[in-house]
């Protein structure tokens, strides 16, 4: 399993157990260096109304002014997200 079904697999876990929506069939685009509109957070964006901001260690998700939940990211993801940030996946930035 490459990198990216890894990123994949772990994304739509958490949107079925936290967000209980359906799974993507691909990653989405991302903008890099950008904690509100990066590959992760645009994995949950769409499936949960409310606040989310990404940072290579976690996700924190802020509704109605207060914080309802962290995700914390395995290495994988950190990696993922590092390598994203430095230009390893010019397919899924959007430019």
């Amino acid at each position: 399993m490459n990198s990216k079904d890894k990123v994949l697999k772990w994304a739509n876990r958490i949107r079925k157990e936290v967000f209980h929506k359906k799974p993507l069939k691909r990653l989405p685009r991302g903008v890099m260096e950008d904690g509100q509109s990066c590959v992760i957070h645009n994995c949950f964006a769409a499936a949960y109304d409310r606040d989310i901001l990404v940072d290579p260690e976690r996700t924190l998700i802020y509704g109605d002014s207060f914080m309802t939940d962290i995700i914390h990211h395995p290495l994988y993801i950190q990696k993922f997200i590092s390598d994203f940030d430095g230009g390893e996946y010019p397919e899924l930035e959007i430019k």
